[in-house]
């Protein structure tokens, strides 16, 4: 008998970086996932890089030995992966040609799936707090984590406005259904640029953590004394932490490693039987955070982790049919269409500063005037630096600056380099150098 595979389901990291158009259009402004994919296609036949190109996918070599023995691979394709399996085929009465694992697999399989850095790059030009309180990486699922699914996203919901809770720069805050914003400051104060789309990965799926970590305090608290309690999914008390000391704390090591036993259940489990909550009280600070803990797949130079199992409680997500059989098939039509999840990222939203190649001083010329303003210095320093009046996101190809209005845009030199700068405010900035032109003139 010929062997066959066929793809059990296939993940699609679709990145705003890569995926912007040159007149500032988006994939996220796509309704539908196949108006998505429509859209990755007309890119893939381009040639044009995803961030495929800055991550790489496999699974953790702790499990490999057990996947290969139920004849599963994992396969690259464009900005994402594809896991295949081994397997028997069956035509049903209907002719739709079915198939079955060649291995019969366990129920409670869990699949898992590393996302590693090939480098730095794809933190500098993905929007995500840069300040936490907790070094957890990503971790995605097809099943329940810590709020259901929405198909066909593994995403987790982005949480809902919090007055009481201090947002840091480009953070994604849900204002109500179908309405998702980005905080930012000008001189205005407090604003909020709305964005298109919908499953953003976003804070709440940064969970993976080992056992021994450290926990961070915000710069706006003080903390001199606070106790750390760590629960169960139960809800049960699994270990307290108690600390102070006279001076505020910037930084305490949390070490529960003593119940690594209970905390690093079964890889097959589902996610919410791993799901523990950390209940921080101090001085005036208040904070809960959910956490999934792995020594074994957590890693500095992985961006994420991502999880399936075969009957999620969604069944949107299942990678079977009711009848047993996988949920790819080929019907009469010819298509074989399996189950395509999607991880949508947002670029890093910053503010864009124009410095003069030689530090002269730039003067805003009518044409820049409504898109860039005169830097924020101290009293009694020479402004040199020009900087936008609205943030923006970062993008790969070449696009324009908006006005304040959002109503209108233009043309200006882009980052060509994302590392992040500050700016008197604090607001983060890519620094651009430009040369003396009509557009930028020098006193």
């Amino acid at each position: 008998m010929p062997v066959i595979y066929k793809i059990l389901f296939e993940v699609k990291l679709m990145h705003e970086f890569y995926f912007t158009t040159k007149d500032g259009n988006t994939i996220f402004e796509k309704a539908t996932q196949a108006e998505r994919l429509v859209f990755l296609k007309g890119k893939y036949q381009k040639g044009s890089p995803s961030v495929a190109n800055d991550l790489e996918f496999d699974f953790p070599e702790s499990l490999k030995a057990a996947y290969s023995s139920y004849c599963l691979k994992i396969l690259p394709s464009f900005s994402g992966f594809k896991v295949a399996i081994k397997v028997n085929k069956k035509i049903l009465a209907d002719e739709t040609i079915a198939y079955q694992p060649f291995v019969p697999l366990p129920g409670n399989l869990a699949i898992t799936v590393l996302i590693t850095k090939k480098n730095g790059d794809v933190d500098s030009y993905s929007n995500s707090r840069i300040n936490t309180s907790l070094p957890a990486l990503y971790y995605f699922s097809n099943d329940k984590v810590i709020s259901g699914n929405t198909f066909p996203f593994l995403t987790n919901a982005i949480s809902e406005f919090n007055s009481n809770y201090t947002y840091e720069h480009g953070e994604l805050v849900a204002f109500g259904n179908n309405d998702i914003r980005g905080y930012f400051q000008n001189s205005a104060g407090d604003q909020w640029q709305v964005f298109t789309g919908a499953g953003f990965a976003n804070e709440n799926d940064r969970i993976l953590l080992p056992t021994k970590f450290n926990y961070s305090f915000p710069a706006e608290s003080n903390v001199k004394d606070v106790e750390f309690i760590l629960k169960s999914p139960g809800g049960g008390a699994v270990k307290s932490i108690r600390a102070n000391g006279t001076d505020r704390m910037e930084k305490i090591q949390l070490d529960f490693s003593d119940k690594k036993d209970l905390l690093s259940l079964p890889a097959s489990s589902r996610p919410t039987d791993r799901l523990f909550t950390l209940e921080v009280n101090g001085d005036n600070y208040m904070r809960t955070h959910f956490i999934f803990f792995s020594d074994v797949l957590y890693n500095r130079a992985v961006w994420g982790v991502t999880s399936f199992v075969l009957n999620p409680a969604n069944p949107d997500f299942k990678l079977f049919a009711s009848d047993g059989y996988l949920v790819t098939r080929k019907r009469l039509s010819g298509d074989e269409d399996p189950p395509l999840f999607e991880i949508p990222i947002k670029s890093r939203f910053a503010f864009w500063r124009y410095a003069h190649q030689r530090g002269d001083q730039i003067l805003i010329s009518l044409d820049l005037a409504g898109f860039l303003v005169e830097e924020e210095v101290d009293p009694g320093v020479t402004v040199k630096r020009l900087i936008s009046v609205r943030p923006r996101a970062l993008s790969s190809v070449y696009f324009k600056v908006q006005n304040e209005s959002g109503t209108d845009s233009k043309y200006l030199p882009n980052p060509v380099s994302y590392s992040i700068s500050r700016d008197k405010a604090g607001r983060p900035c890519f620094d651009i150098m430009v040369p003396e032109s009509d557009l930028f003139q020098v006193i």
